[in-house]
């Protein structure tokens, strides 16, 4: 494709410094007995953040604000209750709308707030200009040492920081209650939080009302998606010795990250391309079609191939020699579907390397939240390098201007780049009229440099056929960088070539 590069935009003045945020939460309903309940709202921007106390006094309650200076949101955190509770609160639903940009996001929190309980949940946020940040599962391990009276038993948090945020104040006992930490004991926690990035240092809070001393050896984190890789976090020291304090705090930085063999063993063992694969759904409508997959690799890509379950049972994938994984791509063979399909886990383990592959899959639903879509892509998460980011393609489809250019039939393109293609995507348009330019979008893992694309058609109905001028694609949000592949030519049964459909260059 040929590449456009646009003229620099004119500074635009910035409308967020002209309105305010209304924030609209909802819940489970308060008896007319029932204390407000009171809990922190945090919101994280590129710049800084902004907490938000609020008493929630009944279903529904309102808020604004215009959360000025913390540059755009990417992640909402709720904690608390900062208040006693006498009964379960559900948090159903965070709806933000801003009065200037008009930049609207719903968070379906879907989660309950207990007595006893000192809870801190969190989204990233759904911007029309930047892809979500996956919710990691972090399983954190506390070394507790081998000396004599180095338990102790009392009340202690974390904090998880990395280069993106912390995790927020994770306390490790509940409310009213101790917690013991025993003598060369190793304690297992998880905790489920907006993608920290690089991870730099914990801190770790710790109160004892017998006065004990606790001697924390270290603290060694994995990310359950690929255990293989440790961040380890050495303290050797007390916590709690000789301290006037209530609450003793300290910051332990990272001390190594470690990979483990697991990555290394395909050079002893030579992969032949056979994966078993789990993958894990709900919410799977009764009537829907087959479902295939197709992997991608750094040299090619794999046949289709249909997901034979979609319960956890393992099934087998062959790839073939295609590289290292880069992407899962999810494909419907039916029509679209009345609603998403949520899934939970995707993962993969090659049968003679033993290696294994993790998938973002929080937060995330195959074909879409309504089933509009018709495929579904997932990048390879590995603990070595980032994982191929997700982006938003706007596609323009310009019609030709001759007479009976338009078509009523669908229109299917594939679009290709240096990493991979995007499967065959239906365009969301019921008809392409003659001279005018229909704007698609379509969600797919990275391609690189973009270089082709195959542009075809069912030829169903009367006037079927179609001159097609030009396709203009690229990431939404952006003005330069375009790729337009000129066509020029009818995609019609019944005229020139016959071709219905085009590999544009």
């Amino acid at each position: 494709g040929r590449r456009l590069i646009s003229s620099p935009k004119l500074p635009e003045i910035n409308m967020k410094s002209l309105g305010l945020w209304i924030i609209d939460i909802t819940g489970s309903d308060l008896s007319n007995e029932e204390d407000p309940i009171c809990l922190s709202f945090i919101f994280y921007g590129k710049l800084s953040h902004k907490k938000l106390p609020l008493q929630v006094i009944g279903k529904a309650i309102q808020i604004k604000d215009e959360l000025a200076d913390i540059g755009s949101i990417y992640k909402v955190q709720v904690t608390g209750p900062h208040s006693e509770l006498k009964q379960p609160w559900h948090l159903d639903l965070l709806h933000m709308k801003h009065t200037g940009t008009k930049e609207e996001m719903y968070l379906a929190f879907d989660c309950w707030f207990n007595p006893n309980e000192d809870k801190c949940v969190e989204l990233p946020a759904l911007c029309a200009d930047q892809e979500p940040l996956p919710v990691v599962e972090y399983e954190i391990h506390l070394h507790t040492g081998d000396l004599k009276k180095a338990d102790a038993t009392g009340e202690a948090y974390l904090c998880i920081q990395g280069e993106k945020s912390d995790s927020g104040k994770r306390w490790l006992n509940s409310r009213n209650s101790l917690i013991t930490f025993a003598r060369g004991q190793v304690d297992v926690f998880k905790i489920k939080a907006v993608y920290l990035g690089k991870l730099n240092q914990v801190l770790v809070g710790f109160k004892s009302l017998k006065k004990d001393e606790w001697f924390l050896e270290k603290i060694v984190i994995k990310e359950v998606l690929y255990p293989f890789s440790a961040h380890v976090f050495v303290h050797n020291d007390w916590i709690n010795k000789c301290s006037k304090k209530d609450f003793v705090e300290v910051a332990i930085p990272l001390k190594e990250t470690s990979v483990t063999s697991l990555l290394t063993k395909n050079f002893d063992t030579k992969s032949r391309g056979r994966w078993q694969t789990w993958v894990h759904c709900t919410q799977v409508p009764e009537d829907v079609h087959d479902i295939q997959v197709v992997v991608f690799g750094r040299k090619g890509k794999s046949p289709a191939q249909k997901v034979q379950n979609l319960n956890d049972n393992p099934f087998l994938l062959t790839v073939g020699d295609i590289g290292h994984i880069t992407k899962v791509s999810f494909v419907l063979s039916g029509p679209c579907l009345g609603r998403g399909i949520k899934l939970h886990k995707l993962r993969l383990k090659d049968l003679d390397t033993k290696q294994e592959l993790g998938f973002h899959t929080e937060t995330r639903c195959l074909f879409g939240e309504d089933g509009s879509e018709t495929v579904t892509e997932l990048a390879v998460v590995r603990p070595d390098k980032p994982p191929l980011r997700g982006v938003l393609y706007s596609i323009s489809v310009y019609t030709g201007t001759l007479p009976a250019s338009g078509t009523d039939a669908d229109v299917f393109i594939t679009v290709f780049g240096e990493q991979g293609d995007s499967c065959k995507r239906r365009l969301r348009h019921s008809n392409f009229e003659r001279g005018q330019v229909c704007i698609s979008e379509i969600r797919a893992v990275d391609l690189g440099q973009l270089s082709k694309v195959l542009v075809e058609h069912r030829n169903v109905g009367y006037g079927a056929g179609w001159y097609l001028d030009q396709i203009v694609i690229h990431e939404s949000g952006k003005t330069d960088g375009q790729y337009a592949f000129l066509c020029q030519q009818w995609l019609d049964s019944g005229v020139g070539d016959a071709q219905m459909e085009r590999m544009l260059k």
